[in-house]
């Protein structure tokens, strides 16, 4: 997992667009990248909070970028919406492994 790239609110798109974010505007963008899917892991938000404690919100869900440089480096935008006089962010994301589960059901008993 790595910092790609930290994206103030008021940034011009023509300055980023090959981060290939995706954000509202007025929004605090983190770019998040590295071998997540690949390696059958998915990243979540848990948390973010300024430096007194307040909580953070997300401006919309954490997303996935649909342009990939490959299959191993897939950006993750991470937009949040700052209250004022937020100095300092703290945020918290989990990571864990996907798993899939497989069943048959008999005929008879899907209605």
């Amino acid at each position: 997992m790595e910092l790609s790239a930290v994206i103030g609110a008021s940034v011009n798109w023509d300055s980023i667009y090959q981060l290939n974010p995706e954000r509202p505007s007025g929004c605090l963008t983190i770019v998040l990248g590295g071998e997540i899917i690949a390696q059958g892991k998915r990243l979540a938000f848990v948390q973010a909070t300024d430096q007194t404690g307040r909580p953070i919100e997300l401006c919309e869900p954490l997303s996935e970028a649909h342009q990939l440089r490959s299959r191993f480096f897939i950006p993750y935008s991470l937009n949040l919406r700052l209250p004022a006089g937020a100095r300092e962010l703290n945020v918290t994301l989990g990571v864990s492994r996907s798993r899939f589960i497989e069943f048959v059901a008999k005929p008879e008993q899907v209605k």
